[in-house]
This record gives structure tokens, C-alpha cells and sequence, in this order.
């Protein structure tokens, strides 16, 4: 059983990153999600904090960077007469 692959056109002039030839990203996103839990009495509050960074492959510098702070309230149900 003989297999050809082809390769479309656009991919074989596509740019090429490092040493190696492979086809790479540009950019790179990560990020940290936080979270801090304060209780008092019945009510719990828990708040989130959320920080995104992207960041150019080519250069190492950091292109964006962002936070969101969200809270949540919950309240505790009591249990029993």
C-alpha cells in the first residue's frame, strides 16, 4: 500500500521558527488564577482574582497584560429544627 501526503501550497511557504524549521507561535498566554475565602458568621465571601500576560516569543518581552477581581457571596443554610 503505497501513501502520499500532500502538503497545500500555503504551508510550505508558511514562515518557519528556529533552529529546527518547525512552524511555530508568535505568542504565548498564561496566566494565574488567585482566590481568597473570608467566612463571617453565616456569610462566606470568596474572591477571585485572575491575571493574563501575553507574551511575544521572539523578543521575551511582555505584549499585554491584564487582571479581573470577581467576589462571590454565599450564605450558609443552617440544618436542623
Amino acid at each position: 500500500m503505497n501513501t502520499t501526503i500532500r502538503i497545500p501550497a500555503w504551508l510550505k511557504k508558511a514562515p518557519k521558527k528556529g533552529p529546527g524549521g518547525q512552524i511555530g507561535a508568535d505568542f504565548i498566554i498564561n496566566g494565574r488564577l488567585d482566590s481568597i475565602v473570608q467566612e463571617v458568621g453565616k456569610d462566606k465571601s470568596v474572591y477571585y482574582k485572575l491575571t493574563l500576560n501575553l507574551t511575544n516569543l521572539k523578543s521575551s518581552m511582555i505584549t499585554w497584560s491584564d487582571q479581573k477581581q470577581i467576589r462571590k457571596t454565599f450564605k450558609k443554610k443552617s440544618i436542623g429544627l
